[in-house]
């Protein structure tokens, strides 16, 4: 960010603040007004003049909502040099490296995260506390050439001189806009509608200086890229890219299919494993094949972000069109490594995240957890498919009834068929474990955020196959039908016996 376009960007940011100037001066006025004309206003000038002092009340409420809180650090645990030495030589050697000044703070978070921020003091002219906000599922997930990528690019963002400055106040102005829109969604009484109507103007401004300065931050950004590869390399800066996206969207999956997916039946795995989980999530085969497939594909994010910050596909492709510097790919050092007593640090950071609704629920293994969740989704999941087969048989939900519902096409009449497919899948899954020839049981490897975690009797390798015919609109249900008689006994209503250990509707 060149000083010319620094120094245009503080001049916008510096125009919120007079907004309130201007705003108190034109009621000021008119107050002047109103006094000079009050012999001849009478009752209704003294009224001008105290309707004035809730103008006034009014424009300095909504002009403290600018002030965005300070010497917060957010949900997360700081640690101190003497806690994590290994963690702050490396960040600090990383700002250095960067020509910026390096972390006052650094908090230890659970999201997939390295950002850097300042308080936010006079228009960021002056520096403050600076904090740096570094996700553990970065450490866990990258090692310590793509983490240095990820910093060096981070810290030279906020770069130095007035384009320092500038980085730092549109960052706070990045946060004084969505703190103004926060509140006035949360607007809920009289007088805050009223802070809400006349915070509007800053509301707008805000706005319209974030897009006023999108080309600075564009530019910045791409500054702070070509930093991060003069510092790391070509190759490791692009790798980092693609990592760190490609482990926000694991990371996503993993905490709608695995840490929280029991927390509709209060439950939580064990105490640090929420965080430390993904370790096992990462190191399953099956998985590291679908990161390796999300790494070559620079399409993960394509929504940009609110303050105007470019997609990691967009990065990606700016860093890989550099000529090649010949400095590859180092040797891989896992990151986690930067960190002592990731244990007992795990549990602490997991504690300080989470909301506080999560805090009160019940601790479990996963294997208790599994079959916890596994219980209450075969019912809850079944539910739509078993009312809908006792309606059409008109007789009580049994497996051969439900068998009966597929082979004359009425089921998939009323359900979709990727709904009718998991319903079908849980029914049978669930007949299986009450019959005691499946368990339920945890496993790394399902892709499917809802699919059942279940350990199937020998020889049901072809269940997949049986499923997908069976769900045809037109029905195929001889294979399911020939697996579940062979599971329960060998005789012709064995799938009827099936369905009665499930229980009917």
């Amino acid at each position: 960010m060149g000083t010319g376009r620094a120094l245009r960007t503080l001049a916008l940011l510096a125009g919120i603040y007079l907004i309130g100037v201007v705003l108190l001066a034109a009621v000021g006025l008119a107050d002047w007004l109103v006094i000079l004309a009050l012999p001849a206003l009478g009752v209704d000038g003294v009224k001008l003049l105290l309707a004035s002092l809730v103008l006034v009340a009014a424009v300095l409420g909504g002009a403290a909502q600018l002030r965005v809180a300070r010497g917060s650090d957010g949900r997360g645990v700081p640690v101190t040099p003497e806690q994590q030495p290994e963690l702050w030589q490396a960040v600090r050697a990383t700002a250095q490296l960067a020509g910026s000044r390096a972390p006052d703070v650094i908090v230890l978070t659970g999201g997939v995260e390295a950002v850097v921020s300042e308080d936010c003091r006079l228009l960021g002219l002056l520096p403050a506390t600076r904090r740096l906000r570094l996700g553990l599922p970065l450490l866990l997930g990258l090692d310590r050439a793509r983490l240095g990528a990820v910093l060096a690019a981070e810290f030279a963002r906020y770069g130095a001189g007035p384009a320092q400055a500038a980085v730092r106040g549109r960052d706070g102005m990045v946060r004084i806009a969505a703190a103004l829109e926060e509140n006035a969604a949360a607007a809920d009484s009289s007088w805050s509608r009223v802070l809400r109507t006349h915070a509007g103007p800053y509301r707008r401004y805000a706005r319209f200086c974030l897009r006023a300065t999108f080309a600075a931050v564009r530019g910045q950004e791409v500054a702070a890229d070509l930093a991060a590869v003069r510092i790391a390399g070509r190759d490791t800066t692009a790798a980092a890219l693609r990592e760190v996206a490609a482990l926000r969207a694991a990371h996503a999956h993993y905490h709608a299919a695995y840490a929280l997916r029991a927390a509709s039946v209060r439950l939580l795995p064990p105490p640090g494993e929420i965080l430390g989980g993904l370790r096992r999530f990462l190191a399953e085969e099956g998985r590291q094949a679908e990161l390796a497939l999300l790494r070559q594909q620079p399409a993960w994010e394509e929504v940009r972000s609110p303050d105007g910050r470019a997609t990691s596909a967009e990065r990606v492709w700016l860093v890989e069109s550099l000529a090649d510097d010949g400095r590859g790919l180092p040797a891989a050092e896992p990151a986690a490594g930067l960190l002592r007593c990731v244990d007992r640090l795990l549990p602490s950071v997991e504690r300080a995240v989470l909301e506080d609704r999560l805090t009160r629920l019940a601790r479990v293994s996963w294997e208790e957890l599994a079959a916890a969740v596994m219980e209450e989704e075969a019912k809850s999941g079944t539910y739509a498919l078993r009312s809908a087969v006792a309606d059409i048989t008109g007789r009580p939900t049994t497996m051969g009834a439900v068998l009966d519902a597929l082979d004359g096409g009425a089921l998939a009449a009323r359900f979709s068929r990727e709904e009718l497919h998991r319903s079908l899948l849980l029914y049978v899954a669930g007949a299986l474990v009450a019959a005691g020839r499946a368990s339920w049981e945890l496993s790394w490897a399902y892709s499917d955020a809802q699919a059942p975690w279940v350990r199937l009797p020998a020889g049901w390798d072809s269940l997949p196959a049986a499923l997908e015919a069976a769900t045809l609109p037109e029905g195929g249900t001889g294979a399911l039908r020939g697996l579940l008689v062979g599971a329960v006994r060998d005789t012709a209503d064995a799938a009827d016996a099936v369905g009665a250990e499930a229980g009917g509707v």
